[in-house]
């Protein structure tokens, strides 16, 4: 699936494209907050939608637009109306029922896809920004990236959007097997210019060797162990490869503490348990699936690890 975005002409203080990740739009407050959190989850919709306008830019999502797969007609009418256009997105987890790119078009991201509000990327379909000479390549929850063959990596900037447990150094949580963001940014195999990452709720840029990787992070803050969070979207700048973080408006003190559930924590330990099952049955792993599996449990420094990382590239 190809599709060619025109965009007006920028001047140098322009972004070419704003990233964010895991906007969650939901309908239910979480419980850690005391605050209109609806209120609250528009105001940040609409900054988003004013910042696009302002630069004649897409909004990308590396997935979890929605937080949950059907939501209702009337939160649809509000992405609607305060959401940017165009959004090209990854589908993340909580976009799809089960979890399952399968069911696609039975959820709330396919009808905003039909009503022309967002553009759809996965399986490694790409877009292309004729302008700033950018292409986006998508891959949705559940999938492995690859460099796109189709395409002109030396020819072109190339842009991955991944719905991706990334991190930037410790595990977010016990049994979380999340990729460390200096060992993407390594893989020749993937080459990207630039990789927008979605999943981990944390913030974070690492950049390497001309390539950056931008973790956005949640666009609100929905557990008690954010109450110090900030959330931001991020600038990103086709001529240099830069990026720049845009802090989103918060109102302070609404987060408050909070015992977590039971439930909560055997929803992450099932999580877990799963990720680690799908590891030992899958057949055909890869040599370097093999190597990141052990890197993210070993005690190497970074500088070691990218050495290895260079030397199977």
């Amino acid at each position: 699936m190809k599709r060619t975005i025109k965009r007006k002409p920028k001047s140098n203080e322009s972004y070419n494209a704003i990233l964010c990740a895991d906007l969650h739009i939901r309908e239910d407050t979480p419980i850690c907050r005391t605050d209109n959190y609806l209120n609250a989850q528009f105001t940040k919709m609409s900054f988003i939608k004013h910042l696009c306008e302002e630069h004649h830019c897409p909004l990308l999502c590396a997935g979890d637009l929605m937080d949950n797969w059907k939501p209702s007609p009337w939160l649809l009418s509000r992405c609607i109306e305060l959401l940017p256009s165009p959004i090209i997105c990854v589908p993340g987890q909580h976009d799809l029922q089960n979890h399952s790119l399968d069911s696609f078009a039975r959820t709330g991201l396919n009808t905003l896809q039909q009503a022309g509000k967002v553009f759809t990327l996965h399986s490694g379909h790409h877009d292309i920004f004729e302008e700033e000479r950018a292409k986006i390549t998508g891959y949705a929850y559940g999938e492995e990236a690859a460099r796109n063959k189709t395409i002109d990596f030396a020819k072109d900037k190339q842009i991955l959007l991944w719905h991706k447990l990334v991190t930037a150094g410790e595990q977010p949580w016990p049994g979380a097997q999340a990729s460390k963001a200096t060992h993407l940014l390594a893989r020749a195999d993937l080459g990207y210019d630039l990789i927008v990452t979605g999943d981990n709720h944390q913030q974070f840029v690492i950049e390497y060797k001309n390539r950056v990787l931008v973790n956005p992070g949640s666009m609100m803050r929905m557990s008690s162990d954010q109450a110090n969070f900030e959330p931001a979207v991020f600038g990103w700048r086709a001529k240099d490869n830069s990026v720049e973080r845009i802090p989103l408006p918060i109102e302070k003190g609404v987060v408050q503490k909070v015992e977590r559930s039971n439930k909560e924590e055997k929803e992450k330990r099932f999580n877990a348990y799963i990720k680690q099952m799908k590891k030992h049955f899958e057949l055909g792993l890869s040599f370097t699936k093999n190597m990141e599996d052990y890197l993210s449990e070993a005690d190497e420094n970074e500088e070691t690890e990218q050495i290895i990382w260079e030397a199977m590239t």
